[in-house]
């Protein structure tokens, strides 16, 4: 279990190395991560879209400035993530993934 938790998490290093490189890190760990961590993975980011999705709704963009990407950031981390996840994990749970990026670039136009 604690292998699963170490292989969803983008830095277990103090001070974390910079926002970008270890976001692009991280998605690129996923390739050859293995089911097990997959799943939890994606179920995470899942919730945290579709929580973004509630924030932008009831925020608007300004909810994107508690983010260390920003708004920007934020939508191509969780971009490649959707693209990712689709390709090493097809099925639902990627797809849902999938499904609350777009609204969420719906929402921010």
């Amino acid at each position: 279990m604690a292998a699963i938790v170490r292989g969803c998490t983008d830095a277990a290093t103090l001070p974390k190395p910079p926002w970008r490189a270890r976001k692009e890190a991280y998605i690129a760990h996923l390739e050859g991560a293995g089911p097990d961590i997959w799943l939890v993975s994606c179920a995470d980011k899942l919730y945290n879209a579709r929580a973004i999705v509630t924030d932008l709704r009831a925020l608007g963009e300004e909810m994107f400035s508690r983010f260390t990407g920003g708004k920007e950031g934020t939508l191509w981390y969780y971009q490649n993530l959707a693209t990712v996840f689709a390709r090493i994990m097809p099925g639902s749970l990627s797809s849902e993934l999938g499904v609350a990026v777009e609204e969420m670039r719906r929402l921010v136009g």
